[in-house]
């Protein structure tokens, strides 16, 4: 049945030929279509609509153009690649092409990829430079099916995208026929009247072919536009239903001629994942997709945009506006920064032309990252990323819409530093690395036993506020290798007393290099470590004087080391002491005043203590198991010795008192320092009923007496020795 049909069909085809021929000039003039005839003309199709009428609409007005980076690979090895067309003739089954950068469409780049499947063809060329872009010349057996199918991809990547846009096919005529599905198909536009026909008898798509031959092949009357339903694919199949013997063209013939609706400005959003410096530029970016005006009549009256500027961690810097092929045509618009808002308006003189139109405009605002600001954690996402969320108010004749462009910044940062030595990286040291946020500072540690810094690449930066401004940096110090600081001693031989265990020493240091740096003395004895002396000097030297108390040591010989630090670990020569310890013993306080005041003569004898008691302290720091004793001796000093036999002495309230003899001395305290301890305080406290007593007797003689007692402390064997 499908053969009688095809049979009936071209020879029905080959009779309209014959019969417009001979009518020409009265179809011109008459309606296209007859009743007469079984194929209808295209403009009385259920989905046809006068071209000249009608308006496309923005959500078909994608179409596939040849740009500056339109690129033809091959996919499968089969096609062949040169001058304007790709050779799709030695093809076995299925031979693919991507077509990269046809247009852009919500504001994303677009890819195509063209695969066709045709059995024995002679020739089969699909056109990819700017003259012949998408133009199929074919030479196939009569009514041999060739199929054609369009798959769309955002560019550089393999993610589909449904689109919607129109075709404009011409060229349409006797020799050629098109079948486009209804599942692809939304709408069909012509000229009226029209040599193009379609077979009302096939109900799933568009089968289109012409009348007659055609004189020209960009004579809109043999072809059509159609609006293609938003998808990721379409297929067209292509035949010869003549027995024409010569190859045939079907032309992607450029933009319709009718008004198209101008697309919504898309706000494209952005990542800027690497930060190369402080410079480094994010950007913002708006595209306005300005389709073909067919007169003048659909040319703007004004087109601008109005821009809010961030203000707060990005700082605007510039804009850049650029059309398809990439050139820069910011001097077609008028671009003026008012405080925080930028307005961008399209020259009256730029809008009369037709060049302005069937383009595409970038508007790429330039932002900085503002260093002056250190980034609160707070107002990063979770993965350390800035959101900068930009809006632009659109102005197009009159009318006001909006689109926003969000700009997604990378503020995390790495910094590596890393210890070089003549070039080479210094064995044993680990790079210093720290994860921060780009405008936090951070210090970079130098110090580097053995060796001094002397210079960083890059040398730009404060290594102690080091501010994080790339996504990844190095930092290279170099250092030099540092000689031991010198260290001498005045005198190595030192004498200290145990009773303030003070040593007293004196030297000088000097370090390796011109450049003032740190240093720290050390004197180690026993089993302690004590830091004597912290302050910096260089190779010209310092002199220090310093006193230091010395823990924990006992008479004798105390052998002890010093040596200097620097600040880099630099050990120096170590410097031995040898310390003469020596003890002592002495009155830590001294004995008050014994006075007795007025005493009246008593009718009795009475036993008379001074008003204040005799207490003071005895210090014994000769070491462990040393003994001593305190002597007392009165000194007369009164006319005719008139004390001499009234004053007594009484050790302790076991003992009996004792006469004090003019200039003699006695015993009146033994004390002994432990065998643990190498030094003690003795608090001696003559009250109550010990000490010093004055005889007083009813026969005493009225004057003024006085006196001198005479302490004295003297070393003794302990009474077992």
């Amino acid at each position: 049945m499908k053969l009688i049909k095809k049979k009936l069909f071209f020879s029905i085809v080959l009779i309209l030929f014959s019969f417009v021929i001979e009518i020409n000039t009265s179809i011109a003039e008459s309606a296209s279509s007859s009743p007469r005839f079984e194929l209808g003309w295209i403009d009385k199709h259920p989905k046809w609509s006068n071209i000249r009428k009608t308006t496309i609409p923005k959500e078909h007005n994608f179409f596939m153009k040849h740009t500056n980076d339109t690129k033809a690979i091959d996919l499968t090895g089969g096609a062949k690649i040169s001058g304007e067309y790709i050779d799709f003739s030695k093809i076995t089954s299925t031979g693919s092409v991507r077509l990269t950068n046809v247009g852009f469409y919500g504001g994303k780049s677009i890819d195509v990829k063209v695969s066709v499947t045709s059995e024995s063809s002679k020739e089969f060329l699909i056109g990819f430079k700017k003259n012949t872009f998408l133009n199929i010349i074919f030479d196939t057996p009569k009514n041999r099916v060739a199929h054609v199918k369009y798959e769309y991809f955002i560019t550089n990547t393999n993610t589909p995208i449904a689109i919607g846009q129109y075709t404009n096919y011409t060229n349409i005529d006797v020799n050629v026929s098109i079948f486009i599905p209804n599942s692809s198909l939304s709408k069909i536009l012509s000229v009226t009247p029209t040599y193009t026909t379609y077979d009302k008898s096939i109900t799933n798509g568009l089968y289109a072919t012409g009348s007659q031959e055609s004189s020209s092949r960009d004579d809109p009357a043999y072809g059509f536009v159609a609006l293609l339903k938003p998808t990721t694919s379409v297929t067209i199949d292509l035949t010869k239903p003549s027995n024409y013997q010569r190859h045939v063209g079907v032309y992607y013939n450029g933009a319709a001629d009718t008004d198209i609706e101008t697309s919504d400005l898309d706000g494209i959003d952005t990542k800027l994942d690497a930060v190369e410096d402080k410079n480094s530029i994010a950007e913002a970016e708006y595209m306005q997709l300005v389709p073909y005006k067919y007169n003048a009549n659909y040319y703007y009256k004004n087109f601008s945009l109005t821009i809010p500027l961030e203000n707060n961690h990005m700082m605007y810097d510039s804009l850049e506006i650029r059309d398809r092929e990439g050139n820069d045509v910011s001097k077609k618009f008028d671009i003026k920064k008012t405080g925080t808002e930028l307005s961008v308006s399209a020259l009256g003189e730029e809008l009369k032309k037709s060049s302005f139109y069937d383009n595409a405009y970038m508007f790429k605002l330039k932002y900085k990252i503002d260093f002056s600001k250190e980034i609160a954690p707070s107002k990063l996402d979770a993965s350390g990323y800035y959101h900068l969320r930009t809006s632009a108010k659109r102005n197009l004749n009159g009318v006001i819409t909006s689109a926003e462009s969000n700009v997604s910044v990378n503020f995390n940062s790495q910094l590596t530093a890393k210890h070089t030595l003549d070039g080479k990286l210094i064995p044993g040291t680990s790079n210093f690395v720290v994860n921060k946020f780009l405008t936090q500072k951070t210090k970079i540690p130098t110090k580097l036993k053995g060796y001094q810094l002397v210079s960083y690449i890059p040398n730009t930066g404060d290594l102690d506020n080091y501010l994080m401004e790339k996504t990844t940096s190095e930092v290279t110090l170099n250092y030099r290798r540092l000689d031991i600081p010198i260290l001498s001693i005045a005198d190595t031989a030192l004498t200290v007393n145990l009773s303030d265990s003070l040593l007293h020493l004196k030297g000088n240091v000097k370090l390796d290099g011109l450049e003032f740096y740190g240093y720290s003395i050390f004197l180690e004895y026993n089993k302690n470590k004590q830091e004597i002396v912290s302050a910096e000097t260089n190779s010209e030297g310092k002199d220090f004087d310093v006193t230091v108390k010395l823990t924990d040591i006992n008479a004798g010989k105390l052998d002890a080391k010093v040596y200097a630090l620097d600040e880099f670990g630099r050990k120096s020569t170590v410097v031995n002491l040898s310390i003469d310890v020596v003890g002592s013993l002495k009155f830590n306080s001294l004995p008050v005043d014994s006075e007795f005041g007025v005493i009246k003569i008593p009718s009795k004898k009475e036993w008379l203590k001074p008003k204040q008691m005799q207490a003071f302290q005895v210090g014994d720091y000769r070491g462990a198991n040393k003994h001593f004793q305190l002597k007392v001796m009165f000194v007369d000093r009164s006319q005719n010795n008139q004390l001499s036999d009234r004053l007594f002495f009484k050790k302790d309230a076991d003992s009996e008192m004792e006469r004090l003899v003019n200039n003699q001395a006695i015993p009146v305290y033994k004390g002994s320092t432990q065998a643990e301890i190498d030094k003690n305080e003795f608090n001696i406290n003559f009250e109550n009923d010990t000490g010093l007593f004055f005889e007083a007797t009813p026969d005493m003689k009225i004057g003024s007496f006085q006196g001198d007692l005479v302490w004295t402390l003297e070393d003794v064997p302990h009474e077992s020795d």
